[in-house]
């Protein structure tokens, strides 16, 4: 296998160059934070000779530098050296202490920018991404990968920095000492290397298993959480929990397969360690019976074997935790990577308010290749009119009216708005010129009051009650304990169906765009709130393009032109024709002879 083939090679690379953007602002702190580190790791490999001075010079009575240690001069030394070797510590500790504090700050701001950029990617992502993706597993990447790169960035700072000082210092040291001896010290160190990278490859593959099976586990439970009332209406707990059940199988069973493979790692460091002693011990002992070695030196080299093999150790550890952050920064990568299905122009054209005329020219559309959904549409709506469109379920409706506002982007064709594609201009620009009144009514965790004035941030406390009062919302709403400062539950579940709309109703009042999209608003409603609803969209289709979807002969009366959608087209364009066969039978389509359409398709 070729080095470019190296999993995750490229992935670390970018992840890298991202990570460095957000330590950048940072670079003074974490300056500090590695002379830190070179001051903590140079008091580490100071500590070892107060012990070798007491062991040979003051217990073994060797003499230094011509004399011997002996009375009240042994006691006076055996203090200096506990002194000493106590300072050492202390200021070790201090600089650790100092060490992790600005490392936590660096890596907590660090990690904060990256969660935001992530939240604000994800955010941006066309509707297109979301109908591939589960929305668990986005959740997992936003918070979980991104804490685990963190996790591994301190890690890397904290651990691999100072354990690879440590180890370069200390082979430095003992190779001064004595050559020999440090050569015997220094023999796993390749094979522990060699290990590290076989077993490197294994990790990747079982982390990124495992990573897939939590997000698809959160992903079930979002899922079956978000739609619990369906779950009991249908009686399918039981079942919910199996399907639980057998994704969290499959999870253990990556889990499994991950410590397997970091068990044997970490087997294999821990013997190949195990031999590197055992080989200074036997070849120290030997040294010192033969009177090339004092005990105090040995206790040296020993204490430093243990400085110098601890980090590898670690290494090991690290390797894991590596290679899980290899996996997250993939997942986020993704993220990054993706290739926005509706992209924003590369030269804008200026959108105040729009005047709200609406040109559909030759537009197809298809969610999946070779599956057409709309085909050759061609519809003109003025500004000021309101145009129904309905047809049967699946026909398209709602397909249309979302290419509006460039929730996806036609596969044929152009939209145009007062004249111009509507991809010429900024999505937030052409965005602002619309407001929808959905038939699932989205209300958000909060108050009625931060619900109501959700697109028009800064809105006065008046604005929002005129437009809860037009909406005839605002009733029920000083009904409640406490009015509109009452939290609604989430997706505003402890609301009527027709409630929840009267409020959606109010939010569109409060935005005051000049193109209004409804989309079977009051579908799911009884008649009492249908008629209060049909009063407040009265109020607000005034002065507006309205494109109204549904298929209530009662709401399509309220239109001035009805488009009718069959067969991936228009079919008809025209009034509609109250009919009272049978007392209020629905009327009929008569078609507009200026639209040239006879029932056949354009």
């Amino acid at each position: 296998m070729s080095r470019d083939s190296d999993p995750g090679k490229a992935i670390v690379v970018n992840m890298k160059r991202k990570l460095a953007l957000y330590l950048y602002p940072h670079r003074y702190k974490l300056a500090a934070v590695i002379l830190a580190m070179l001051a903590y790791t140079g008091l580490g490999i100071l500590s070892p000779w107060p012990i070798k001075f007491v062991v040979d010079h003051v217990l073994g009575q060797q003499p230094l530098f011509g004399r011997t240690f002996g009375g009240s001069m042994a006691g006076l030394f055996l203090t200096l050296a506990a002194l000493t070797y106590l300072v050492l510590a202390v200021f070790r500790g201090l600089l650790d202490l100092l060490r992790n504090r600005w490392l936590a700050q660096v890596s907590q701001q660090a990690a904060l920018s990256l969660h935001s950029d992530v939240y604000s990617r994800v955010q941006r992502l066309s509707l297109g991404f979301y109908d591939r993706a589960r929305v668990g597993d986005m959740v997992t990447r936003i918070t979980t990968d991104v804490e685990r790169l963190q996790t591994v960035f301190v890690n890397v700072l904290s651990i691999v920095a100072v354990d690879l000082m440590t180890v370069l210092g200390t082979a430095v040291v003992i190779l001064v000492m004595d050559w020999q001896f440090a050569l015997v010290a220094l023999l796993i160190v390749p094979p522990m290397f060699l290990i590290f990278t076989v077993f490197r490859r294994r990790l990747h593959a079982a982390s990124r298993d495992l990573r897939t099976s939590e997000g698809a586990m959160a992903s079930l439970a979002q899922e079956t959480l978000s739609s619990i009332r369906v779950v009991r209406v249908f009686g399918q707990e039981d079942r919910e929990q199996e399907r639980f059940v057998d994704q969290t199988s499959s999870k253990a069973a990556a889990g499994i397969r991950a410590a397997v493979s970091e068990g044997q790692l970490l087997f294999w460091v821990q013997v190949t360690g195990a031999v590197g002693v055992a080989l200074v011990i036997g070849y120290g002992g030997w040294r010192i019976l033969n009177g090339h070695l004092t005990v105090g030196e040995m206790l040296v080299f020993m204490l430093y074997l243990t400085a110098l093999y601890r980090p590898l150790r670690e290494l090991g550890r690290l390797t894991i935790m590596v290679q899980r952050a290899v996996t997250s920064a993939q997942r986020i990568q993704e993220l990054f990577d993706a290739a926005p299905d509706v992209a924003e122009p590369a030269y804008p054209i200026p959108l105040g308010r729009a005047w709200g005329d609406i040109g559909f020219e030759g537009v197809s559309f298809e969610y999946a290749p070779d599956q057409p959904v709309l085909r050759g549409v061609n519809l003109a709506i003025k500004a000021g009119e309101v145009v129904a469109v309905t047809g049967t379920t699946g026909v398209g409706k709602s397909t249309l009216v979302s290419l509006i506002a460039r929730f996806y982007d036609p596969t044929q064709g152009r939209i145009l708005l007062d004249g111009h594609d509507v991809r010429d201009f900024r999505l937030r620009s052409l965005r602002d010129q619309m407001s929808f009144v959905l038939q699932d009514t989205v209300l958000f965790f909060g108050s009625i009051r931060d619900n109501i004035a959700y697109g028009c941030a800064g809105a006065t406390d008046e604005a929002i009650v005129a437009a809860a009062r037009a909406a005839h919302a605002h009733d029920f709403i000083t009904d409640l304990p406490q009015g509109y400062d009452t939290i609604l539950g989430e997706r505003g579940a402890t609301l009527s169906g027709g409630q929840r709309q009267r409020i959606a109703i109010a939010r569109a009042i409060l935005k005051d765009a000049p193109i209004l999209v409804l989309d079977e608003p009051t579908s799911a409603v009884d008649e009492e709130s249908e008629r209060l609803i049909m009063e407040a969209l009265a109020r607000l289709i005034k002065g507006r393009t309205v494109i109204m979807v549904s298929h209530r002969p009662s709401f399509i009366k309220m239109a001035q032109r009805v488009v009718v959608l069959k067969g991936k087209n228009i079919t008809e364009v025209g009034s509609l024709q109250d009919s009272q066969n049978g007392g209020g039978t629905p009327g009929k389509v008569v078609p507009d002879p200026a639209s040239g359409l006879k029932g056949q398709p354009q």
